[in-house]
């Protein structure tokens, strides 16, 4: 009876083998990567927005306790009731009390900015706010402010503050208000 000897042709990949391999992984990796990415900027966008909203929370605060730069607070009985307005343009936005003293001011991340500048003021002691020009009366008209990521691939948030001067983020559309 003959016997038969198996051998292995070959061992290993050949050359268009590992080629189909190495680009099949890149493909995946590739994928991975700007799904990665995105997310990055997106959490960069909804941190950034957070911050946003806990200093307006904060702006409205100070006009409710009567906030007073610590340089001043000797005088503070004798100053003048304060405004305390947020300011935002571009990729920076400050708090400023006026007379009270003090300013404070922020920048946002690279890629992540305003849609559109403008400024919201707090007056004391009740915290009303104002969005329209300086010298108008208090008014409880909603404010929306626009947060954009524009990059890797555009996203935007919206701040919200409704007549009730409640701040609030929201993350999928404008602000609606009832």
């Amino acid at each position: 009876m003959p016997s038969f000897v198996v051998r292995k042709l070959h061992s290993g990949l050949t050359l268009i083998e590992l080629m189909v391999v190495f680009a099949i992984i890149s493909i995946g990796a590739s994928f991975t990567f700007v799904s990665l990415w995105d997310q990055i900027g997106r959490k960069s966008l909804d941190t950034s927005a957070a911050e946003v909203v806990a200093v307006l929370q904060q702006t409205r605060n100070y006009a409710l306790t009567g906030h007073v730069d610590s340089s001043l607070e000797l005088v503070k009985d004798s100053l003048a009731p304060c405004v305390y307005t947020f300011s935002y343009s571009g990729s920076s936005y400050s708090v400023s009390s006026g007379s009270c003293g003090g300013i404070e001011v922020y920048q946002l991340p690279d890629s992540v900015g305003f849609r559109s500048g403008g400024e919201v003021r707090y007056f004391q002691p009740f915290g009303e706010y104002s969005s329209g020009p300086l010298g108008t009366s208090t008014t409880d008209t909603p404010v929306s402010i626009e947060i954009v990521l524009s990059s890797p691939v555009p996203h935007s948030v919206f701040v919200c503050i409704d007549s009730a001067g409640t701040v609030s983020l929201n993350g999928s559309s404008v602000c609606l208000f009832s």
